[in-house]
C-alpha cells in the first residue's frame, strides 16, 4: 500500500500540477462486479461532471487500465501513467492519469 500511495502521488505530481487547484479528483470510483457494464460507473462521473461544470472547474482522476476503458469512452484525455511496483517482486501495474477540461 506504501508503493501504491507514493506512485499515486508520483503522478498526481507528474500530470496533474498544470490544472494547480482548479480541479475536482475523482476518488475511488468502483462499481460492484454484478453492476459493472450497466452504467452505474458513468452515472457517478456524470454526477461528478455537473459538480465541476457548476464550479468551473476541470476533473482528473487515476485509474487502473479498466478504468481507463471507461474514463476515455465518457471524454477524458489520457495524459500518462506510473508504474507501481515493490522492489524485490517481478509482477507490476500502471497506474493512468486522466484529465477532462469542463472549464470555460
Amino acid at each position: 500500500m506504501i508503493v501504491l500511495a507514493e506512485a499515486s502521488v508520483r503522478a498526481s505530481v507528474k500530470y496533474f500540477t498544470p490544472f494547480g487547484k482548479q480541479r475536482i479528483q475523482l476518488w475511488m470510483l468502483y462499481t460492484h462486479p454484478d453492476f459493472r457494464r450497466r452504467g452505474a460507473g458513468t452515472m457517478l462521473c456524470n454526477w461528478g461532471q455537473k459538480v465541476a461544470m457548476k464550479k468551473g472547474l476541470d476533473l482528473t482522476v487515476q485509474a487502473t487500465p479498466m478504468g481507463r476503458l471507461l474514463y476515455e469512452h465518457i471524454g477524458y484525455r489520457f495524459l500518462g501513467s506510473v508504474k507501481v511496483q515493490t522492489e524485490g517482486e517481478d509482477e507490476s501495474f500502471d497506474i493512468d492519469s486522466l484529465a477532462k477540461k469542463m472549464s470555460t
